[in-house]
C-alpha cells in the first residue's frame, strides 16, 4: 500500500487560549453526538424517562435547594456563571424554542392524529415530559422556562442508560448532581457525586449522549439518525488510552479553572457547555448576536482534510477525508442536512466547467442540469419506496455520507475507506485545460427545501427559512491558515509538489491540499447510495434486527456513483443495475489466472509470467500476484518499474476503487497487489518499464461467475 496519509498529520486537540476563545488547528475529531437538538425528532420506543430511588452512592449530605429550584438553570448560574453562559447560547438550551422543531412537531402531531405523542419532545424538553407538563410538546410556549430545553438538572441527574436510542435514560431521585470528579467539594446548594456517564475519559459518557442522538421511528423501525451508532463502530470507540475519543472530548472544549465561583474552589478540568456542532439558532430567538454561529463555523473548520487535483488528461479530482471525525460526514439529522461540493474551473477568467453551484438561500436539491452534482445526505422512503421528507413517514433510509475511520490499523483495508475521491466530469475530461480550479464544501444544517416544505404546510414562518445559513466548511491550508476553499493553479500545484498517478485516466495528477494531506494514499470512490450495514434498522425492543459491527459497511465507497439524488431503497440503491450481478462475456476469452500463465507484451519486448496468485482463481477483496519479467532473450528483468497498473471492468465501465501497488523482489519477480471489490469481468493491464523499454500486457478474468 501507499504510505498512509495520516502519518503526516498531527493530532493536536482543539484547545482554548487563556481568554477562552476557540483556537482552530488540525483538530483531533471524534463522534459529534452532541450536535444540538435541531430536528432531532427523539422519543417513542422507550417509556417515559424515569427516576430511580435515591442513589445510595451519593454523599449523605442533603441538598439545601429543593428539586423545584434545581430544575431552573438560573439556579445554577450563581455558582456556575461560565457554564450557564455557555449553555444559554447552546442548541441544548434552545431545543424546545427552535421554530423548526416546533413546526415539525406541530405538523407531525397533526398528520399522525396525535400518534407522534412525546416522540420529539422527550429529547427536546425532557423534564417537561418527566414531570407531566406536556405529552406532545404543543403547549411548550405556556410552560415555565425551567421545563424548556435540555437543562442542567436533566443531564446531571442521569443515573443509567437503558438503551441505544430514543432517550433510553433513567434519572436518579436523589438530587445529587453527577459529574466527573471523584472528590466533589461539599457545598450548600446540592450534593455532588462521581459518575462514569459524565466522565469525558470514560466510554460510558458517549452512551449518555448517544441515547438522544440515535433515533428510530416508532411505527416503522426506520433508523433515521445514527450518530452514536456511527461512533460506536468507528476506531474512536476504543478505550481512551488506546486512541479512543468520546463525544465530550470533541464537543466540550477543555481548559482549566474553578468549576464553581465559591471561596477556595480548586482548579479542575473545565469544559465549555455550548456543544458546537452543526445546528444554529434561527429566527427571533437568536439572542447571542450570532456568536454561536461563529463558533459553529470555527468548529467546522478542518473537519475535512482534502486535496484538489487536475490530471494531465484534463480531469478534476476532489479527494476528501474526515480524518479524526468519529462519525459519518455529515451526520446527525442527515436526512435534513445538505452537504455538497462546489467545483468551478476557469480558463483565462472564463468559466469552462462548474458543478454544485447553489446560490445562498436556495435549495440544493432543486439543482438541475448538473449530472456531476455531489450531494451528501440521507434520504427517507415510505413502505412503498416513495421518497418522503418528514421522519414520521419514513420506513427506510439510505445515504452516501463519507464514513468514519473504522480502524487505526494501517494494514487493514478499512483504514482507507474514508479517503474518498470524486471525479469531475464523471468518466470524462474537461473541454480544455483549466488555469484555475476552485473547490468549496458547502453545508446547510437543515436544507432549504425542508424548511420550504414546512412553510408550504403553514407550520413555519418564511422568515425562519430565509435565516438558514449556508456554511463553507473551511480547509486548513498548507501555510497553516484556514480558508473557505481550495484553489488549484499550475503555480500553486507546482509549489505544493503534491502528485500521484490517477487511477481513472492513468495520467499524472498535480494537486493542492490541506496541511500534510497525502493525495497519493490509497483511495476509494465516492460512496454511492446504500443502506448502512453497521447501523441497521432497530427492532421494537431496541435491539438491532440485522448484523451490526461486522466491520464492513456499504458506505465504504466501493460502488459507482449515485450522487445527485439518493435512489430508491432497492437492490439497485447500492449499485447501478449494470453492476447487479457477476457477468463474464465469452467474447473476452478470459485467462485462467494460475501459476505458469505466460503472456507476451503487446510490444513484444517483455514476457509476463505468473509465478503465484493468491487466491487462485482471483476472488473478491485483495489479490496478490507475483509476476516474473523476462526480456526477448529470456533473461530476467531486474530493474523494471510499473508506472501504471490499470484496473478496469469493461462491462461496467469503471476501475477498481483502490489503486494497485507493486514492489520489486530483486530477482526479476514483482509483487502486485490488487483490490477487486465486486464480481464480474476484470481486465488488469500492468505497464512495465525497464530503461528505455516499455511494454504491457492485459490479463482478462472473471470473479465470481
Amino acid at each position: 500500500m501507499r504510505a498512509p496519509f495520516r502519518s503526516t498529520l498531527s493530532r493536536t486537540p482543539r484547545s482554548t487560549d487563556n481568554s477562552g476563545s476557540i483556537a482552530v488547528g488540525p483538530m483531533r475529531r471524534c463522534a459529534s453526538v452532541i450536535l444540538g437538538a435541531l430536528l432531532a425528532a427523539c422519543g417513542s420506543h422507550h417509556e417515559t424517562i424515569s427516576e430511580t430511588a435515591p442513589d445510595a452512592s451519593a454523599a449523605s449530605a442533603r441538598s439545601t435547594l429543593s428539586r423545584d429550584a434545581m430544575l431552573d438553570p438560573q439556579a445554577c448560574q450563581g455558582c456556575h456563571p461560565s457554564h450557564y453562559d455557555d449553555w444559554s447560547r447552546s442548541m441544548h438550551a434552545y431545543a424546545s424554542d427552535d421554530p423548526v422543531f416546533l413546526a415539525m412537531n406541530q405538523r407531525g402531531q397533526r398528520e399522525t392524529n396525535g400518534q407522534l405523542g412525546s416522540f420529539c419532545v422527550k429529547c427536546h424538553a425532557p423534564m417537561a415530559v418527566q414531570d407531566g407538563q406536556t405529552t406532545d410538546g404543543l403547549n411548550l410556549a405556556t410552560l415555565s422556562p425551567k421545563y424548556k430545553g435540555v437543562t442542567c438538572f436533566f443531564c446531571h441527574s442521569v443515573a443509567s442508560v437503558d438503551g441505544t436510542h430514543n432517550a433510553a435514560l433513567t434519572l436518579s431521585g436523589d438530587l445529587a448532581m453527577r459529574g466527573e470528579y471523584a472528590n466533589p467539594v461539599p457545598n450548600a446548594a446540592h450534593v455532588g457525586t462521581y459518575s462514569a456517564l459524565h466522565d469525558r475519559d470514560q466510554l460510558d459518557s458517549a452512551r449518555a449522549c448517544g441515547a438522544c442522538h440515535d433515533i428510530v421511528v416508532a411505527d416503522t423501525n426506520a433508523f433515521i439518525e445514527r450518530t452514536s451508532c456511527e461512533w460506536s463502530h468507528s476506531a474512536f470507540a476504543a478505550p481512551v488510552p488506546n486512541g479512543g475519543q468520546t463525544c465530550v472530548q470533541c464537543h466540550m472544549v477543555e481548559s482549566s479553572g474553578a468549576i464553581a465561583q465559591v471561596p477556595n474552589a480548586p482548579l479542575r478540568k473545565y469544559h465549555s457547555h455550548d456543544f458546537p456542532g452543526v445546528d444554529v439558532a434561527l429566527g427571533p430567538s437568536l439572542t447571542d448576536g450570532g456568536a454561536e454561529k461563529v463558533a459553529v463555523q470555527q468548529f467546522l473548520a478542518s473537519s475535512l482534510q482534502g486535496g484538489l487535483c487536475v490530471t494531465q488528461a484534463g480531469g478534476i479530482r476532489v479527494i476528501l477525508d474526515p480524518v479524526f471525525l468519529g462519525h459519518d460526514w455529515p451526520s446527525g439529522a442527515a436526512q435534513d442536512r445538505r452537504a455538497w461540493a462546489e467545483v468551478i474551473a476557469y480558463s483565462g477568467g472564463d468559466v469552462i466547467y462548474q458543478s454544485g453551484v447553489v446560490p445562498d438561500g436556495t435549495s440544493a436539491v432543486a439543482v438541475q442540469n448538473d449530472p456531476d452534482f455531489w450531494l451528501l445526505r440521507d434520504q427517507m422512503f415510505d413502505p412503498q419506496g416513495n421518497a418522503v421528507d418528514m421522519f414520521w413517514q419514513a420506513a427506510t433510509s439510505i445515504g452516501n455520507e463519507i464514513p468514519a475511520l473504522a480502524t487505526f490499523d494501517q494494514l487493514d483495508p478499512r483504514f482507507y475507506n474514508t479517503h474518498v475521491v470524486q471525479t469531475y466530469p464523471r468518466n470524462a475530461t474537461l473541454p480544455q485545460m483549466p488555469d484555475r480550479v476552485t473547490l468549496r464544501m458547502r453545508l446547510q444544517p437543515v436544507g432549504v427545501d425542508v424548511l420550504e416544505n414546512l412553510v408550504d404546510s403553514g407550520d413555519l414562518d418564511p422568515s425562519v427559512a430565509r435565516s438558514m445559513p449556508t456554511f463553507d466548511v473551511s480547509f486548513l491550508g498548507a501555510d497553516g491558515g484556514v480558508g473557505p476553499a481550495l484553489e488549484w493553479t499550475p503555480a500553486t500545484a507546482a509549489a505544493s509538489a503534491l502528485r500521484y498517478v490517477d487511477e481513472f485516466d492513468q495520467t499524472l495528477a498535480s494537486c493542492v491540499g490541506t496541511n500534510g494531506f497525502n493525495v497519493g494514499a490509497t483511495k476509494v470512490r465516492a460512496p454511492a447510495a446504500a443502506e448502512d450495514n453497521d447501523c441497521p434498522s432497530q427492532g421494537a425492543d431496541g435491539g438491532a434486527t440485522g448484523e451490526a459491527a461486522s466491520g464492513e459497511s456499504d458506505r465504504g465507497g466501493m460502488q459507482p456513483d449515485d450522487d445527485a439524488g439518493v435512489g430508491a431503497p432497492s437492490s439497485e440503491a447500492a449499485a447501478p443495475s449494470a453492476d447487479a450481478a457477476p457477468v463474464c462475456d465469452p467474447q473476452y476469452n478470459p485467462d485462467s489466472i494460475q501459476p505458469g500463465l505466460t503472456k507476451v507484451g503487446s510490444g513484444g519486448a517483455l514476457t509476463f509470467r505468473v509465478v503465484s496468485a493468491d487466491p487462485a482463481p482471483p476472488g473478491l477483496d485483495y489479490n496478490t500476484w507475483v509476476v516474473k519479467l523476462t526480456d526477448s532473450t529470456g533473461a530476467p528483468v531486474t530493474n523494471a518499474t510499473f508506472p501504471q497498473i490499470k484496473t478496469w471492468m469493461p462491462l461496467h465501465g469503471h476501475p477498481s476503487s483502490i489503486v494497485p501497488t507493486s514492489a520489486s523482489n530483486g530477482d526479476g519477480t514483482y509483487t502486485i497487489k490488487l483490490y477487486l471489490f465486486m464480481p464480474g469481468l476484470w481486465q488488469i493491464t500492468p505497464t512495465a518499464q525497464a530503461g528505455s523499454t516499455t511494454d504491457q500486457v492485459v490479463f482478462t478474468f472473471c470473479v465470481g461467475g
